[in-house]
């Protein structure tokens, strides 16, 4: 870990200066204007769960290059008053900019303005291991902000950064103490993008009858769901960030979900809100 993430308490002067960016306000356009200034340590510690949030959980949904079921669940939690928080990887807001599906044109500004919260999750969602900060900023930072801004306005600046595979290096830190936004992560995984490849579908639709029996597409999903609710079940905690993806199994997976939330307790809320309770 670097000198500069040791420190509980440097300047965003000192650190700049540290990692050879001061002045780079001019570079990097207004993106470092986003937020009063706080701790390094502040940025760059990860928030996964928030204790003082009491029962409340906030319901995130990654990548989405399906555009198709990532607004239906964005419509989804909307006409329920619900507000979830989107961490689109860049490319995909590209993509919905250039070549939009058919009665998707706009997604993005429209998926804001139902009240849901929109992070950065990068530009391409590669493997990031190796790369510096410099790398990262020219790379993947900057182009993802590019897109949020041509699509939701030039001040457009994101709610928190999540690092693809949730790879949090010495260079994720930094680049989130320089933009000054948090680093999201979550508290449980549904695993939705994993169900229909870590399932055994063909077993589970077996039967006595005929145990070569083939598994219909929603047959499969159906099971797919079913892990998907007994893992949050069995995981989900008060505070949790609980991460999903712009699938068709988490769209499917959304109304049990919230069966599942009222049966615990747990009332879903809007990102912003549970960080105001971590402080």
């Amino acid at each position: 870990m670097s000198s500069s993430l040791r420190s509980l308490r440097i300047s965003r002067r000192q650190f700049l200066r540290q990692v050879g960016f001061l002045g780079a306000g001019a570079a990097l356009g207004s993106s470092l204007l986003a937020m009063p200034g706080r701790s390094f340590a502040e940025y760059a510690e990860p928030i996964r769960t928030v204790a003082a949030a009491g029962r409340k959980v906030c319901l995130t949904y990654d990548d989405l290059w399906n555009e198709y079921y990532t607004f239906r669940i964005a419509s989804f939690y909307h006409q329920r008053n619900i507000r979830i928080a989107l961490f689109p990887v860049g490319r995909a807001i590209t993509n919905n900019l250039e070549r939009p599906h058919r009665n998707h044109e706009n997604m993005y500004a429209r998926m804001q303005a139902m009240g849901h919260e929109i992070g950065c999750h990068l530009y391409t969602h590669r493997h990031h291991r190796k790369f510096g900060l410099q790398q990262l900023i020219d790379e993947e930072m900057e182009p993802a902000l590019a897109a949020m801004r041509q699509a939701l306005g030039a001040d457009f600046m994101p709610i928190g950064i999540r690092p693809p595979y949730g790879h949090i290096t010495d260079a994720i830190q930094e680049l989130a103490a320089l933009y000054e936004l948090p680093v999201i992560m979550w508290g449980v995984d549904s695993q939705d993008a994993l169900c229909t490849v870590n399932t055994d579908c063909e077993s589970a639709c077996a039967t006595t009858d005929d145990e070569s029996a083939a598994c219909t597409k929603e047959e499969c999903a159906l099971i797919c769901i079913r892990h998907i609710l007994e893992r949050l079940d069995k995981y989900m905690r008060p505070g949790h960030v609980v991460l999903n993806h712009g699938i068709r199994n988490a769209y499917l997976a959304a109304p049990p979900l919230l069966r599942l939330l009222h049966r615990r307790n747990l009332q879903p809320v809007a990102l912003s809100q549970l960080l105001a309770w971590a402080g």
